[in-house]
């Protein structure tokens, strides 16, 4: 019996992603994957590359380019559509959905000559509400993991073939991906991939990352270097039992297995990386569970973690990027400028973080603030808003005047969380707090392992590769009880110094951390009133006062207290660069630490924006100042992130403590 070899490849690079990072895909993947398959214009597969990558390898790579055209021709590729800058569909408004996906449909029609009926669903992250826009937009299939399908209480023998869902009446065909083919192409030896084909029934349904061709650790060398592509096609198409066709006409030649209603799912990895790190080991322990008592199938039936969503929840900063896009699609004044800098922002890249670095990247978050910033200033008009922008049940004050954007959180007790350059587009406040996330435990528990390419035996997988990790690593892990922002209030003692604040280990007296407050406005000023205690048995009352400037804000802070013991009342402020290598603090470079005795005036110069940030204090203060960096999972390990550096200065108090100046960017 023959099968029906449906194999799909998917390209992505976030949007203005570094020119070097964009260059090793396409030299160690693209180019070298498509210039094997110009050879076999009979082995037929499908197609999806992201809008922006498509336009950026017809501007830069002329020659893939060619190649690719060169196999549509032929009639070898059947390209597959999604949102054109790559969005998570579910989450964002439909009328963005609809512009997303006919952006992309119309510029593949108009580059290749034809119009795709299939869709890419981006990360297959799953929720039926998108099917009335998908189908709006003339797409008659899709393809998702068989783990949605199982998830949803399928039974693994019935996927071999296409199901059919609706929602409101609206119907599109589901391909089940086999996650058999996913984890043996192109990692096991081309006779057992083969076998694995062979074992579907009716259909072998294969959709994924191209970048698993050759940018994954050591695929390079053994797709392209040791010849399995060349031999992996050639076997393909010499093998009688296995004919390759495109989805398009396996539909017209097919009937469907019936009818399928999926839950809001992606795939399994995915919803354990959305969780907290206690909940996402906890999985681990019982998957493990589950399946040595009831197996495999049982396991990915009842065993699963959140849903993509959760990433909203998990991480602040990445809550934050996607209501400012919300939000600025809510306004949107329709021109064509507009709508491109707000598609641009909705890519999904940044708004999660798993095995990739993601959130975790500061120049992915750095290209989503460059289109939410001109967004805001195509329709640029100077005021004072409160609204709870973050749709977090909290208010919060926005100021717009002359180049400066700010957002102040009443929910984090009146502080900074958004100081954007209108003219630089640039955010200061992009910092991210230093989570705790499970794939650490591997660090500290890691043992030397080195992977290596056999013959034999195939290469691993991302998600099974054993990677090194080193003491300094170890000693890098530290973790923020609060979201590395501006204008938080800290009730402190002479623990404080440059490395207590990098570790986190100076002594907290007050719950103004995390303390929600009372805010408002008027024409001029925003005032947030914290009330809270010290030593759990002190009330005390801080008070912010902040009057917008051009290029900044001035502020007054009071706190009011009957504390009677010595304490420091510190102000913390976190500041975003895009290399910490090009600041000077007080004209002398900036390593990681740094401790001043007694100031009034801090001033932190950028050559990449070249712009100088000059905090200006009523009154003497000391001042500490550390480095802030992540420790991230990536496709080649763990790696240091900076993002950005943490200063809070501080003062002894009696009572009451008035502290006033400003913060403000100017230009050099």
């Amino acid at each position: 019996m023959s099968v029906t070899f449906l194999f799909g490849v998917h390209m992505h690079q976030p949007v203005d992603n570094f020119d070097e990072a964009v260059n090793r895909a396409v030299v160690d993947c693209y180019e070298p994957f498509f210039e094997v398959m110009s050879n076999y214009p009979e082995f037929k597969f499908s197609l999806h590359c992201s809008g922006w990558l498509l336009q950026k390898i017809k501007s830069d790579y002329p020659s893939l380019y060619k190649n690719i055209q060169k196999l549509n021709n032929q009639g070898s590729i059947e390209f597959v559509g999604a949102g054109f800058y790559e969005p998570i569909l579910s989450v964002i408004p439909s009328r963005d959905r609809r512009g997303q996906i006919d952006m992309l449909l119309d510029y593949i029609e108009n580059e290749f000559g034809s119009k795709p009926t299939g869709l890419w669903l981006t990360e297959r992250v799953w929720e039926s509400s998108i099917v009335p826009d998908v189908v709006d937009s003339g797409i008659e299939y899709m393809v998702v993991d068989d783990y949605h399908f199982i998830a949803s209480g399928f039974e693994p023998d019935n996927l071999s073939k296409y199901y059919m869902t609706e929602e409101g009446g609206k119907r599109v065909a589901l391909f089940p991906i086999s996650k058999a083919l996913r984890y043996a192409i192109p990692f096991r030896p081309v006779k057992e991939a083969i076998e694995a084909i062979k074992s579907q029934n009716s259909s072998a349904v294969l959709f994924d990352d191209l970048e698993k061709f050759g940018m994954w650790p050591n695929t390079h060398e053994w797709v392209y270097g040791k010849g399995w592509l060349r031999e992996f096609v050639e076997s393909v198409l010499a093998d009688g039992d296995i004919v390759t066709s495109f989805y398009s006409q396996y539909i017209k030649e097919n009937t469907p297995n019936g009818l399928a209603y999926l839950s809001n799912v992606s795939y399994y990895e995915m919803g354990e990386w959305s969780l907290r790190e206690r909940d996402s080991l906890k999985l681990r322990d019982i998957k493990k569970i589950v399946e040595d008592r009831f197996g495999d199938i049982d396991s990915q039936k009842f065993v699963k973690g959140g849903i993509w969503k959760n990433f909203l929840i998990k991480y602040q900063e990445a809550n934050h990027i996607h209501k400012r896009v919300l939000s600025c699609s809510n306004r949107s004044n329709g021109t064509q400028e507009y709508i491109q800098a707000l598609y641009k922002a909705q890519t999904n890249d940044v708004l999660w973080h798993g095995v990739f670095g993601g959130l975790y990247l500061p120049n992915l978050r750095d290209n989503a603030y460059r289109y939410i910033i001109e967004c805001e200033d195509l329709i640029y008009k100077e005021n004072i808003l409160l609204e709870d922008f973050n749709i977090d049940g909290y208010l919060e004050a926005k100021s717009i005047k002359g180049e400066s954007l700010m957002i102040f959180a009443s929910k984090l007790g009146g502080a900074l969380i958004e100081w954007d350059s209108l003219i630089d587009r640039w955010n200061y406040q992009n910092t991210l707090t230093r989570y705790k996330e499970a794939y650490h435990s591997d660090i500290l528990n890691s043992t030397k392992s080195t992977t290596k390419i056999e013959d034999q035996n195939g290469i691993d997988t991302i998600h099974t590769a054993t990677i090194d990790s080193s003491k300094d690593l170890k000693d890098s892990l530290v973790y923020d009880n609060y979201q590395k922002v501006s204008f938080i209030d800290h009730i402190t003692d002479s623990s404080i110094s440059a490395y207590s604040l990098y570790k986190n280990s100076f002594k907290e007296y007050a719950n103004f951390i995390n303390l929600a407050s009372k805010m408002s406005i008027d024409s001029k000023c925003i005032t947030s009133i914290s009330n809270g205690t010290i030593s759990n048995r002190y009330p005390a009352t801080v008070t912010k006062s902040f009057y917008p400037t051009k290029r900044g804000v001035k502020f007054a802070i009071t706190l009011d207290t009957k504390a009677v013991d010595e304490y420091y009342y510190g102000v913390e402020f976190n500041f975003h660069f895009a290399n910490i290598a090009d600041i000077t603090i007080d004209n002398e470079p900036f390593d990681r630490l740094k401790d001043i005795e007694a100031t009034t005036n801090i001033s932190i110069y950028d050559s990449f924006t070249n712009k100088t940030i000059k905090l200006n204090l009523s009154k003497s203060c000391r001042c500490a100042i550390s480095i802030v960096e992540t420790i991230s999972m990536s496709e080649d390990g763990f790696d240091k992130m900076v993002q950005g550096i943490s200063m809070i200065v501080y003062l002894p108090f009696n009572h009451r403590v008035t502290l006033s100046g400003s913060l403000e960017f100017v230009d050099v």
